[in-house]
């Protein structure tokens, strides 16, 4: 069903992003004031006309608590990225097991099944909106920008 070239192929690929990241971690850790995605304040459409929080929003600041270290300020900031991590993990240890065990017993898998691409798309949009909501109606903030504004 799948070929195992690819897959060798992919399972490099995923490896040395992996690996090539912790050294960024590493290079950023104590200096992450300096992360910046965009030259203005906050450039997403939600923020700044609706004032409502985008999935995506908070997730540099996020990000940023990641490489401190600080994991309970990374997840209520965003835990998208958190997430993130985790899915990856997942993909690599299945192109692992396609590439050693799984070619051997003529059952290889694939990283991600549809259900679970729709489950992960599905998991985003109820956390952008079960963020505004809690926003909106309860004035719950965990970033604190907004809750002023409403």
């Amino acid at each position: 069903m799948y070929d195992i070239r690819w897959q060798r192929i992919w399972f490099v690929i995923v490896t040395l992003i992996g690996v090539l990241t912790i050294p960024l971690f590493l290079i950023f850790r104590g200096h992450t004031e300096d992360l910046r995605l965009s030259i203005f304040d906050n450039p997403c459409f939600l923020y700044r006309f609706c004032h409502l929080y985008c999935p995506g929003c908070g997730g540099t600041r996020s990000v940023r608590f990641l490489i401190e270290g600080q994991l309970a300020d990374s997840i209520r900031s965003n835990p998208m990225p958190v997430c993130g991590i985790l899915i990856f993990i997942k993909i690599w240890a299945v192109l692992l097991y396609n590439c050693t065990a799984g070619f051997k017993r003529g059952k290889m898998i694939a990283p991600l099944s549809v259900p679970e691409i729709w489950m992960i798309f599905a998991v985003v949009i109820a956390y952008g909106v079960v963020r505004d909501v809690l926003l909106v109606a309860f004035h719950i903030d965990y970033l604190g920008d907004l809750v002023s504004f409403w």
